[in-house]
């Protein structure tokens, strides 16, 4: 079942894919998620965060410790069909992300990504998403990074698993390329949803 949907990530343009990567986030439970401009990006794609307390306690009526652990989400799309994913482009990420919490842009804007708050002790999991494959060497440095990475064949299982764009066709429950395409264009055009 994952194949079709590795087969509709391959068909997505480079700014469709950026949405679906925003969309994995709010499949986790990040809030406050968001997509980044197409272009002086500061090598960040999107980003958001996740509560702790909304992952073990949801419904507390006191405010509890756990609503203080966050985590930030960030990362970075690759939209590859053919070229395998190396380890410049995860340096670039982490790289980006450092730049990001010291609030260090080449961009001149002083607002720029201005909810995007890293505080020096903040937990961040630094995300990289491929439409492709990740080579030996960059799945080496993925993990004595920590970066937390999915290729297309991951990320098309994962989208599977969370039964994403399922259809129910003539009594049977199937991957629908259409409905994956109605999903991406229900929040292409909210930065925040």
């Amino acid at each position: 079942r994952w194949k079709d949907y590795y087969e509709a990530l391959r068909e997505l343009s480079p700014h469709e894919f950026e949405v679906l990567c925003r969309n994995v986030l709010k499949i986790l439970g990040a809030r406050n998620v968001r997509l980044t401009k197409q272009t002086k990006d500061e090598g960040i794609d999107f980003y958001g965060r996740l509560s702790v307390a909304d992952l073990i306690q949801p419904f507390s009526a006191f405010r509890p410790f756990e609503s203080f652990l966050e985590i930030w989400l960030v990362g970075q799309a690759k939209h590859y069909r053919t070229v395998k994913v190396a380890t410049p482009d995860l340096r670039e990420l982490v790289g980006s992300v450092n730049l990001a919490t010291a609030r260090t842009f080449a961009d001149l804007d002083p607002n720029k990504y201005a909810d995007l708050q890293i505080r020096v002790a903040d937990p961040v999991f630094m995300l990289f998403f491929t439409t492709g494959k990740i080579s030996i060497d960059g799945w080496q440095l993925i993990t004595k990074s920590g970066i937390v990475a999915m290729d297309g064949e991951m990320l098309a299982a994962f989208l599977a698993d969370h039964n994403i764009a399922i259809a129910d066709e003539d009594g049977a429950k199937r991957f629908s390329r259409d409905a994956f395409f109605e999903w991406l264009k229900e929040f292409s055009s909210d930065p925040s949803a």
